[in-house]
C-alpha cells in the first residue's frame, strides 16, 4: 500500500479503531477490578499513558503495559481524580436539584452548576494527560490543569466539543458503549491535550533566551 493512499488510510483507521476498542475493554476490566470507585482513576491514567506512548511512536502492548501503569499509579491516581469525580457528581446533582425549582433563582443556579460541571469536565480531560507528561507534587496538578485550560480557550472548546460528540454518538448508538466510548474519549482528549502541551513547550523554548 502506498503511503497516503485510500487503502493505507483505511488500514490506519481500522488499526486505530481496533486499538481503541482494546483500550476501551481493558479500561472496563481494570475499572471493575478496582471495584469501579477505586478502579476508574488508575484505569483512566493508564489509558492516557498508553495513548501518549502510541502517539509518540512507541510500540504499545495494551494488556501488560496497562497493568504496569495501573498498579504503579493506583494510589496517586485515586488521590488525584477521586476528589474531582466527587465534585463533578455534586455539581450534576445540584443542577438536577435546582432544575426542579420553578423560580428564576433556581434556573440561574442550575445553569451555573452546569457551566461549572462543563469546566470540570474540560479540566479533568486535560488533567490526566498533564499528569502523564510531568512530574509535579500531587497538589499542583489540578491548579496547573485549570490554568492551562483557561489559558488555551481553543483547547477548552475542542475538549468540550469532543466529549459532547462522543457522548452524543454513544447516546444514539448505545452498542458502542462497551467497545469504543471510553477509549475514544481517552484517545481524542489525550491527543488534543498533548498537541497543546507540545505547542506550549515549543513556545517556552523559543522565548527563553539562550545562556
Amino acid at each position: 500500500m502506498r503511503p497516503g493512499s485510500l487503502a493505507a488510510t483505511a488500514w490506519e483507521l481500522c488499526d486505530a479503531l481496533t486499538w481503541i476498542a482494546l483500550l476501551n475493554l481493558t479500561w472496563i476490566a481494570f475499572t471493575l477490578l478496582g471495584g469501579v470507585v477505586f478502579g476508574f482513576a488508575p484505569s483512566t491514567v493508564a489509558a492516557s499513558t498508553l495513548v501518549r506512548r502510541r502517539v509518540r511512536g512507541d510500540v504499545v502492548r495494551p494488556l501488560t503495559e496497562f497493568w504496569a501503569v495501573y498498579r504503579a499509579e493506583f494510589f496517586r491516581a485515586n488521590a488525584l481524580l477521586l476528589p474531582l469525580a466527587l465534585g463533578m457528581a455534586a455539581l450534576l446533582f445540584s443542577s438536577q436539584y435546582f432544575e426542579r425549582g420553578a423560580d428564576a433563582l433556581s434556573g440561574i443556579l442550575s445553569g451555573l452548576a452546569l457551566v461549572l460541571l462543563a469546566l470540570c469536565v474540560a479540566v479533568g480531560a486535560v488533567l490526566v494527560p498533564l499528569y502523564c507528561s510531568y512530574e509535579l507534587p500531587l497538589r499542583r496538578y489540578v491548579p496547573s490543569a485549570v490554568v492551562f485550560t483557561l489559558a488555551n480557550p481553543l483547547l477548552l472548546v475542542l475538549i468540550l466539543a469532543t466529549v459532547s460528540g462522543v457522548l452524543a454518538l454513544s447516546w444514539f448508538m448505545p452498542g458502542i458503549l462497551p467497545f469504543l466510548t471510553v477509549g475514544l474519549l481517552s484517545y481524542l482528549s489525550t491527543r488534543l491535550s498533548l498537541d497543546f502541551i507540545d505547542r506550549n513547550e515549543n513556545r517556552l523554548a523559543t522565548s527563553t533566551p539562550s545562556g
